[in-house]
């Protein structure tokens, strides 16, 4: 009975009258980057941009200094698309792409 319930309440987190908290996007997309996005972007955004930041970290841990650098820019670039995403699923109650999120309603 409890994974059921646990089931439930995950489901009704993803319904849409649900806002996305921004400070909690912001954080997810800077620690995690590329999975932070899973808060509130498209699937397959969140999906491929996981995998790029997987492969990116990779070849950027092969570089001494400037390898730190873009880690961190890349981890920041994350972390603001993550409340681009958010505020997008907040003005329109559903995942959208970023290009319906960032305009004016």
């Amino acid at each position: 009975m409890g994974g059921l319930a646990g089931v439930i309440v995950f489901c009704d987190m993803t319904t849409s009258d649900k806002k996305k908290n921004i400070l909690v996007a912001f954080l997810l997309g800077l620690l995690l980057p590329g999975l932070g996005l899973l808060y509130a972007a498209p699937w397959l955004v969140a999906g491929v941009a996981s995998v790029f930041a997987i492969m990116a970290y990779k070849m950027f841990a092969w570089i001494p200094l400037i390898g730190s650098v873009l880690m961190g820019l890349m981890a920041l670039c994350s972390a603001l698309l993550s409340v681009t995403y958010a505020r997008g699923f907040n003005r329109h109650g559903k995942r959208v792409p970023v290009a319906v999120a960032s305009e004016a309603c």
